[in-house]
């Protein structure tokens, strides 16, 4: 599965939440494959996306972090305003082992393992899935707006395979 479809895509999700209002312009991405290509992924992918707000977006996801990353998971938001920054850490759990044989982070976010289950943000968001294809209430995010989000993940996706900005909208 292409690495935008896998996990850039509740980026731009995430965005096109927190930019309401604004109209996704125009978007530029670039990918590289080096190391995951004969898998039929990418490495990486960055991209720049303008909003008719006259905000700008940078987009970067990989898969290929080297095997003795700190972080399990290496994710990060960071807000730049005219006014101020927000900046959000989601890798650093903030609990870390280390003995004389290994040094470890412990995951206590994305998959951690409480009274032997999985736990934690992702195996919940995974299970609100499989309870509303069950039937239970209807999740926060509505089919149009994830409609609106796989759009503009593609759009990235023919950017990087083209090496055109792709005009939006």
């Amino acid at each position: 599965m292409p690495l935008a479809l896998h996990v850039t895509v509740h980026d731009v999700d995430m965005v096109l939440w927190m930019l309401e209002g604004q109209q996704p312009v125009s978007v530029y991405a670039q990918q590289t494959d080096k190391l995951l290509g004969s898998s039929g992924t990418q490495d990486s992918i960055a991209a720049i996306m303008r909003f008719s707000g006259g905000t700008v977006v940078n987009f970067e996801s990989a898969w290929s972090l080297p095997s003795g990353a700190r972080h399990m998971i290496d994710a990060r938001m960071e807000l730049i305003g005219t006014d101020g920054s927000f900046e959000v850490q989601c890798g650093d759990s903030g609990l870390y082992f280390a003995s004389n044989e290994m040094s470890r982070e412990i995951d206590t976010q994305h998959w951690p393992q409480l009274n032997g289950r999985i736990d934690g943000d992702l195996a919940r968001q995974l299970g609100g899935l499989i309870d509303w294809l069950d039937g239970a209430a209807m999740p926060i995010a509505t089919g149009r707006e994830a409609l609106r989000s796989l759009e503009l993940t593609l759009a990235m996706m023919q950017s990087a395979q083209s090496g055109e900005i792709v005009r939006l909208g």
